[in-house]
């Protein structure tokens, strides 16, 4: 469950049994990210696509970003990651893209940030509905450092983010549960955050 810390800077509310929404403003606990690190300390991957395919076809995806930076690997378009933090940011226009998402996303195992505020967009959209009953939108497991920030998570089977046996992470300037206009119910099927065993 979300630790009572994460309510500082944060508004939430219930929608309707196990919706958990909520907007947030830095909720986290340990420093939170205040601009870029510095050069030597991170890789870009930039991703240029809203499809949800792991297709070699010149682009780089969501999906094909996550793999490139745990892997330290190019995948398609997307440049390889590096040992230590690879800080995932989006090209994909303005406003709130959407990405809808048709399966499981890689669960998050080593130290990332997924920036949706780049690029010209305010937020990125990651849409559950079609990625199963059994679905999560991100997770992120035995890894610290972890940076969530300015997406619009929703739709999807389970919960919006599970945090597991995962300390020192951060998630920030989400809307969780709700639409990108955080005006109107699409809630996930369980809870906003799930964390567990977790220090955040």
């Amino acid at each position: 469950m979300l630790s009572s810390r994460f309510g500082y800077g944060c508004f939430q509310r219930s929608l309707r049994p196990l919706l958990f929404a909520l907007i947030c403003a830095p909720i986290l606990i340990q420093p939170a990210f205040h601009g870029r690190p510095s050069a030597a300390a991170f890789n870009t991957i930039t991703v240029t696509s809203l499809t949800d395919a792991t297709t070699n076809n010149g682009n780089c995806t969501l999906r094909e970003a996550m793999q490139a930076a745990q892997s330290n690997t190019a995948v398609d378009a997307c440049t390889a990651g590096a040992p230590g933090l690879d800080v995932i940011e989006f090209n994909v226009g303005s406003g709130v893209p959407s990405i809808a998402l048709t399966s499981p996303l890689p669960v998050i195992t080593s130290q990332m940030t997924i920036n949706g505020n780049t690029g010209g967009a305010t937020r990125i959209e990651l849409n559950g509905a079609g990625a199963g009953a059994n679905t999560s939108g991100l997770t992120i497991v035995d890894t610290s450092g972890c940076i969530i920030q300015s997406l619009v998570i929703n739709r999807f089977g389970l919960n919006g983010i599970v945090i597991e046996t995962a300390d020192n992470n951060t998630v920030k300037d989400c809307i969780i549960g709700l639409n990108p206009a955080a005006d109107t119910d699409q809630g996930n099927g369980g809870h906003g955050i799930t964390n567990n065993r977790s220090s955040n």
